[in-house]
Order: C-alpha cells, then sequence, then structure tokens
C-alpha cells in the first residue's frame, strides 16, 4: 500500500509473507498512543505458509478515532488452498475496514460485519472453483475495551499480572462431545477430536465465538492472538516467559521458542501482540 503524505490509507498492514508485497515503512506510535503492537511468524517445517495477518498502523493517527484492529487468519490444510483463504480474508478487512469502523455500530457488531464480508469473499473463491478454507480471529481496541470475534481453533489470550487466560473458544470436534458428555446426551466416538466445526468457507456457517460486552483492558495488560503452531508447541508458561519488554519483543521472543522446540513437522506460526502501555 503507498501511503501519501495526508495518510489517507486504511490504518491496517497486511503480513508480507502471505502477500508477497513489499510493504512501506510503518512510522512510530505518536507519544499519546497507550498501545503497542508486534508481530512474527515463522514457516515452521511446512512447505509453504498458510497463515496470514494485519494489524493497524499506530502511526496514522485514526487509531483514535476507529480504534486498534488486530487478525490472524490459519488456513484449514485439509481442504487445500489455505493461504488464498487467509489472504482473501486479510485483504477483504483491508479493503472494508475504514467504512465499517467509521460506521455508528457497536464494536461487537463492527466485528460480525468484517467477518460477514471476509465470509462472502472466501465463498466467491470457493464457488468458483477453488476449494478453501481458514480459521479466523479478530480483535478491536478502543479506549482501552476489547471486543473479539473468533472462528475455529485460533486463540486469543489475555496476558496479566503474570497469568494467561485464553478469551475465545475452540470450535472443534472435541469440545462437542465434550459438552454432550456434561448433558448426558448419547455421544459418537470420533478419532477426529481436533476437527474445526467452524471456519471461513463454510457453507452452513453458524458457530460464531464473540464476547457482546467490552472486556476493560488495563495498563501492562498484553493481548496475544496465534494460531495453532503457537500453542500447540508452547505451554502456557512458555508463553507467558515470553511476555517481556516491547509488543515486538513479546512477538519475537514467542516465535523465537516456537523454532528453538524443534517440533517435527512444525506447523505454521503466526503471533500477533498488542500491548497497553497506559490507560486512556
Amino acid at each position: 500500500m503507498n501511503r501519501s503524505s495526508r495518510r489517507q490509507d486504511p490504518p491496517v498492514q497486511p503480513t508480507t509473507p502471505a502477500y508477497g508485497e513489499t510493504m512501506p515503512e510503518i512510522a512510530p506510535p505518536p507519544d499519546s498512543c497507550p498501545y503497542t503492537i508486534g508481530s512474527a511468524q515463522t514457516i515452521g517445517k511446512r512447505k509453504a505458509q498458510e497463515d496470514s495477518f494485519l494489524t493497524s498502523d499506530l502511526g496514522n493517527q485514526e487509531w483514535k478515532r476507529r480504534g486498534v484492529l488486530a487478525a490472524v487468519a490459519d488456513g484449514v490444510g485439509g481442504l487445500g488452498n489455505g493461504q488464498v483463504a487467509s489472504t482473501t480474508a486479510m485483504r477483504t478487512l483491508i479493503a472494508n475496514y475504514a467504512a465499517i469502523a467509521n460506521s455508528d455500530l457497536p464494536a461487537e457488531k463492527k466485528l460480525l460485519r468484517l467477518m460477514a464480508h471476509a465470509q462472502a469473499e472466501v465463498l466467491k473463491v470457493n464457488n468458483s472453483g477453488t476449494r478453501c478454507a481458514c480459521t479466523f480471529i479478530c480483535a478491536l481496541v478502543h479506549d482501552m475495551n476489547l471486543s473479539f470475534l473468533s472462528l475455529g481453533d485460533s486463540h486469543i489470550y489475555l496476558c496479566r499480572a503474570g497469568g494467561l487466560l485464553q478469551l475465545n473458544r475452540d470450535h472443534v470436534l472435541g469440545d462437542a462431545e465434550d459438552e454432550r458428555e456434561v448433558l448426558n446426551l448419547p455421544l459418537t466416538p470420533n478419532p477426529r477430536r481436533k476437527a474445526i466445526t467452524s471456519f471461513l468457507g463454510k457453507a452452513d456457517l453458524r458457530q460464531i465465538d464473540r464476547n457482546v460486552t467490552p472486556i476493560r483492558l488495563q495498563a501492562g495488560d498484553s493481548l496475544l492472538l496465534m494460531s495453532d503452531g503457537v500453542f500447540g508447541t508452547l505451554s502456557d508458561d512458555e508463553i507467558i516467559s515470553c511476555v517481556h519488554g516491547t509488543a515486538q519483543d513479546t512477538a519475537n521472543a514467542i516465535i523465537k521458542a516456537v523454532v528453538a522446540a524443534d517440533v517435527q513437522g512444525q506447523d505454521n506460526a503466526t503471533c500477533v501482540v498488542i500491548a497497553c502501555n497506559t490507560t486512556c
């Protein structure tokens, strides 16, 4: 995306590996900005990078009015063309974010609208004959209030006072079976407990996890968005041990730890961090 002196472009940046584009220099956030953002990823031991992500450009003053946006999409490998789905989702968010963010909709409905646009575009790709799908997590932070939305098994964590809390719910077969067991309903044994039950590109999409009431963030909080290549390799304690320094320091440390683990068949791994430095 080319940036003019008046900075009229949408205040979000796509990930370079997913698009293969040359990204412009991102200006540092203004002194008054209470947030910093960091991001990092690795292809792991896979042949292609099917994770995509985007983050707001905090050097653009529009963050004050629109809020800080971050999203991660992880291609569903079992369907093929995962990179097509994840990049389609991120490009759709970029194309629609400004108009939706400037609307009078509450934050949680803005995320629903963004997700609906991304779903529609991925379905168009499917209808054209290229079968693809991706998980999707998205967070919007405005005035230290957090709204999030998720599909699939990527995770959104809140790191506060040395603790780590997963905010979203996994959409996988195993969780559905566990619920049926708690409710004393008949179980259908299924060895594919980790199979994803909700994702962009699913024609009958019904499962959407989101918060209706915003979560109030505090100074010192860090919000972590990551694909399963991260938390599938690192334990909660290992992730927490990486949360230090700037948001970029944290993202770098997490991906460095994933690479150092040297797991056989390591999946693509992506981490986006929003650090709350002060209160608004």
